[in-house]
């Protein structure tokens, strides 16, 4: 004899393999070393436009530490936000001064307006840190598109006087308000306004209409049917007539001519240009004879008497 015994089984469950791992955050914002080995390299730019802010002259820097660990930086244009600059090499400590222009930011540059003050020089960035030091030049460029072109203009003549402006004739007489409607009755319409008959004059108003009458009274309730009862409503009155439209207001007539303005002055005469061009050289561009060119301009008034002057100069390539 086989006996069986059913029951249930439960069975635990296995129990995950449990990996444990730390995190480790290196740095939280820019690393600051202690006198790192720099590398610090032009950003390959062409040659830089005289007459605008240049970008960024620099390229992404390198640090060494003492441990022979390298350290970057790529976010020297100061619009990175703040995870991007986690763990790059801290570059406050580097002092720049310009070349040839003035700093916009640490590491970007504003020629000066004078194209002779970077004609040997160049356009740069010169930077120091502890001992050691460097420099970033760019030659100028003088391609004329990347040049204004001299404009001045004479100073602007007096406006000319108003015209004679005519003043109106008033307005025509308004129409009669219209008559009032009797009970339950429209009223009658405003008589029409007066046209006018004089230059620049208005039409009259239109009358205002007449109202309408009075709705009629409703007719009485009757009487209670028995001792202390309620008498009957009384009937609704008749609805009220309406008011009538207003007339017309008259016509106008046509204005006055106005009178003519007087001339305006002349603007005074352009300035007296005397431009001077000769050939200039640079160390920049040492197979090259270049165009210097020179303009100045004497500012005179409305009676020819000199108020001012101004200059600019250009270098240019031959041929533009």
């Amino acid at each position: 004899m086989i006996w069986l015994w059913m029951g249930c089984v439960h069975w635990t469950p296995v129990q995950p393999l449990v990996h444990e791992l730390d995190i480790e955050r290196q740095c939280d914002g820019e690393v600051r070393l202690s006198n790192p080995e720099w590398f610090i390299e032009s950003n390959n730019l062409p040659p830089l436009p005289i007459r605008q802010e240049s970008p960024l002259l620099i390229a992404p820097i390198m640090a060494v530490d003492s441990q022979g660990k390298t350290w970057y930086n790529d976010t020297l244009d100061g619009s990175s936000v703040q995870h991007q600059r986690d763990c790059k090499v801290d570059t406050s400590e580097i002092a720049t001064s310009p070349i040839g222009g003035t700093l916009t930011s640490q590491w970007s540059i504003r020629p000066h307006h004078n194209v002779l003050d970077t004609i040997d020089t160049g356009i740069g960035i010169q930077w120091q840190s502890h001992d050691q030091s460097g420099t970033v030049r760019l030659a100028p460029n003088y391609d004329s598109h990347s040049f204004t072109p001299f404009s001045s203009t004479g100073p602007t003549g007096t406006f000319g006087d108003t015209g004679y402006h005519p003043t109106g004739n008033g307005s025509a007489y308004s129409g009669q308000r219209g008559n009032s409607g009797s009970t339950g009755k429209n009223g009658t319409s405003g008589s029409d306004g007066q046209h006018a008959w004089q230059p620049g004059q208005d039409g009259g108003n239109g009358g205002d209409g007449g109202s309408g009458g009075n709705g009629s009274d409703g007719r009485d309730g009757n009487d209670a049917t028995s001792v202390s009862g309620t008498g009957e409503n009384g009937g609704q009155g008749t609805p009220g007539g309406n008011g009538s439209h207003g007339g017309d207001g008259g016509n106008g007539t046509r204005g006055l001519h106005g009178g003519e303005g007087s001339d305006g002055q002349r603007g005074a005469d352009g300035p007296d240009l005397r431009i001077a061009i000769r050939p200039i050289y640079s160390p920049f561009y040492p197979d090259e004879t270049l165009i210097y060119a020179e303009v100045h301009a004497t500012h005179k008034d409305h009676h020819g008497s000199t108020t001012g002057s101004s200059s600019e100069n250009y270098i240019f390539h031959q041929g533009q």
